[in-house]
Parts: C-alpha cells; structure tokens; sequence
C-alpha cells in the first residue's frame, strides 16, 4: 500500500474538558484496584520482548470465569505473508452461529491468541457468535500497513468461507479491543469499500483513534497508575507508527478518515481510568455526525484492558456482557 500524504485534522468543537463533563466520575473498581496494587511495584517491562512476555504470563495467571463455549479450534487463514494463525470459538448448542471477527490489543507489537482466548470465550458466549481470533504480524519486526493488511486478508477470507468455517452466510461482525480494535475499524472501511451491507456490527473497545493531536484531557489524568501508561503509549507509537505520515495515515488514525457515515452499527466501550479515553469519545461523536448508528459508553472504574480481567472484577465482566448482548441484537436485525 502506498502512503497517503498526511490528512489535515478534521473540525473538532468539542474540548476535552467538555468531554470530560459528560460522563460521571467514579471510583475505580475495587477488584480492579487490588489488581494494580499487585504489580505497582514491579519493575515495568525491559524492552518490547518484556512487554510481550508479560502479557502472556499475565494472561496465564489471571482468574478466568467459566463458560460453556465449545474448545476452541485452530484455523490457518492463506495469506500473501505466508499464512495466519486464528482460533475459532464456537457458542454451545447452536447451529451455523453469525461469525464475529476479534483482533487483540497489544499495542500493535504484543498480545497474541493466548492474551486475549478468554475474552474471545466469553464474547463467543454473551453474544452467542462464533468468535474467529487472528494472530497478525506485529510491530517492529514488521512494518506498517502490515498488520492492517493482514486484518483485511483474514475479514475477507471469512466473509467467503462460512460453510467451511460452520457459520451463518451474511452475519458477519468485526471486533477488537486497544490496538486490535483500530484494527477492526480499518478492516471495516475496507470491508465496505465493495459492500454496504458487508457487515452487521462493529464492536470496539477502548480504541486508540487519533495519533496526531494533543487535546485529550485523560493522557494527562490517566498517565501514570492506572496499567497503560502515557510514557508506554508514546514508546509504542514510536515503534509501529515512527513518521508523521505513518500518524496521520486513516488506517492509523480513523479520525482522519472522509469515509465514516459507511460503517455498520457501532459500539465503542472506552474506559473511565484509560488514556485513551477521550479519543474514542470523540471518535464516537464523529461516526455520529457522520451518519453511522453509534452507542458509546464509557465503562466506570474501569481501567484500559478491562476485558481480560473479567475473571477478577465482576464489573469487568458485566461490561463485557453487556457489549457481547449489544453484539448479538444486531445480529437479529
């Protein structure tokens, strides 16, 4: 793909303060809390293999809740880079389920299937969607639009294989959470590019949006203390987007996108205590003046990543719940 040259920023009339006054603060949760004390005096992780390392660890160790969806599958989607990795989930007792497609968070440059396998277990199940999970190239070793290109090889490919993958024809969803969740919006443009009605839903939590202004109120309230830091943020962005240009491309930056009013239903579900915050907020106002059916809530007490600790905090696990019912409404339209 060749770079776009860089996009000036789009009209934004609302201020991060004014953002800020629309939603109520809470405390943060408890659970959620006790989590972060935890690990408040660990050292942060060496270098991007610690980071990769830690999320893994941390996905073995936390507390997971039960479900009944079915053992995951492994999948191999064919692709122009040699092949993805994906892992189908599958609700229980139900026949030909409509197909969700997941991408993990991880900062473009970590997470894998593992991070993210009881999450996409638990989606499989609020939502009563089969739940495709794909593994893509990550940041550094490959280099933007490599992860973009593979987020739409593997919609594609979905889309065109629901008998051999036992799924609803026509029922598709993409989703995502963090970077995975930008991932999903950069799909779904693509997706809709051909085909209005290529998708029933988009699902979307905590996505970071907008890697070029400066106005965001929670990089400076949530900085420090609250898991993903903005000295993280910045240390990740300088690894998978190192130019200006890169920043501005939509395909990073969706608020630069001209093409919003043709996505799907949305749902995006930001965190009170992230940094990321206020950008998916104005994200959601955009899609909304733009034309796209939108709903945004913002999870209180919950910090960036909520969706992995559900098996630790009931109220992770309820917000999940929720976007997962949100999930399976439009699927009956």
């Amino acid at each position: 793909m060749v770079l776009q040259r860089p996009f000036s920023a789009p009209p934004f009339s609302i201020t991060a303060a004014a953002l800020n006054r629309e939603r109520a603060f809470m405390p943060l949760d408890t659970d959620i809390a006790a989590l972060l004390n935890q690990n408040r005096d660990r050292a942060p992780p060496a270098g991007i293999q610690g980071l990769r390392d830690m999320l893994e660890l941390s996905a073995k160790m936390l507390p997971r809740r039960s479900t009944t969806t079915q053992v995951p599958a492994t999948v191999r989607i064919p692709s122009p880079s040699g092949g993805l990795e994906a892992r189908i989930y599958r609700p229980a007792n139900v026949t030909r389920p409509p197909l969700t497609v997941f991408f993990h968070g991880g900062g473009y440059s970590a997470g894998s299937l593992d991070t993210h396998d009881a999450a996409c277990a638990e989606l499989a199940q609020s939502a009563q969607t089969a739940v495709l999970s794909v593994a893509y190239r990550l940041a550094p070793e490959h280099a933007f639009p490599a992860w973009a290109e593979d987020a739409h090889t593997a919609v594609a490919w979905a889309t065109a294989q629901s008998d051999v993958l036992g799924v609803a024809d026509g029922k598709l969803a993409i989703a995502g959470d963090s970077a995975g969740a930008n991932l999903a919006i950069a799909a779904a443009r693509r997706s809709v590019e051909s085909d209005q009605n290529a998708l029933q839903a988009l699902l979307l939590f905590y996505p970071p949006t907008d890697h070029i202004s400066d106005v965001y109120g929670s990089r400076k309230d949530n900085a420090v203390g609250f898991g993903l830091t903005e000295a993280a943020r910045q240390m990740l962005v300088g690894l998978y987007a190192p130019t200006a240009e890169i920043r501005a491309h939509p395909e990073i930056s969706p608020i630069f996108a001209d093409d919003l009013g043709r996505l799907p239903p949305t749902l995006i579900v930001t965190a009170e205590f992230d940094i990321l915050r206020d950008e998916g907020l104005r994200f959601a106002k955009m899609l909304a003046a733009a034309g796209t059916r939108v709903d945004s809530w913002t999870a209180q007490g919950m910090v960036h990543g909520f969706i992995n600790y559900t098996g630790a905090s009931p109220a992770a696990g309820t917000y999940l719940d929720r976007a997962g019912a949100w999930l399976g409404e439009q699927f009956k339209t």
